[in-house]
């Protein structure tokens, strides 16, 4: 994984994403989750506490097994108390060109709005049905295993898992690639409802 500083703006490369950390007066809190090798999740781990990281247990599972996902996580929080995770996902085919790298790509973006089903609607569009098809709108993961959002409703979900932060609703932005086409993500807190709008680039 390299970073550089732009700027206001850190520049994380996540394999064959790119994750962009813009600075802020607001300091929201995100959940951001990046897919790694399972080699790689306990090497992240072993780096995680050599740079002092807080690690972000459930009970006293610091690896936490998803079994509906098929999938093992370590959360952390990042430097500006963001809720962190690496994630292996036995579902996701890693191909050879990228099958040497700890950090494959850009697995999980949060995003927080009390009218998750439009929130849905609209990622769906592009992304299509998650296999996994959560049936509540109190959280709904949209997307395939290793490229997905998931979106909970403040109102019903009281913290962010395994943490103990409230969520709320923060902005962002970001570009989507599927079947040779671009799109355009953004999610506002402007008062607007949904916040999210996804538009393709031409």
């Amino acid at each position: 994984m390299k970073s550089e500083l732009v700027s206001n703006s850190l520049k994380v490369s996540c394999g064959r994403t790119e994750l962009v950390f813009e600075l802020s007066d607001n300091k929201p809190i995100y959940h951001y989750c990046l897919l790694v090798s399972e080699e790689g999740l306990e090497s992240t781990l072993v780096k995680l506490k050599a740079y002092g990281f807080k690690i972000i247990p459930d009970g006293d599972d610091i690896i936490i097994h998803t079994k509906s996902w098929n999938s093992d996580s370590i959360y952390f929080y990042d430097a500006d108390g963001n809720i962190a995770e690496v994630i292996y996902h036995r579902h996701f085919q890693i191909d050879d060109s990228i099958e040497d790298q700890t950090f494959i790509q850009l697995a999980e973006i949060g995003i927080v709005d009390t009218e998750t089903d439009s929130v849905k609607q609209n990622i769906e569009r592009i992304l299509g049905e998650s296999p996994y098809a959560s049936t509540s709108n109190r959280f709904y993961d949209i997307g395939s295993p290793g490229a997905m959002f998931v979106v909970i409703d403040p109102r019903q979900k009281d913290t962010w898992f395994p943490s103990k932060i409230v969520p709320k609703i923060a902005p962002c932005s970001g570009v989507i690639h599927k079947d040779d086409i671009l799109y355009e993500f953004n999610v506002q807190d402007i008062g607007q409802v949904p916040t999210l709008s996804i538009v393709r680039l031409e």
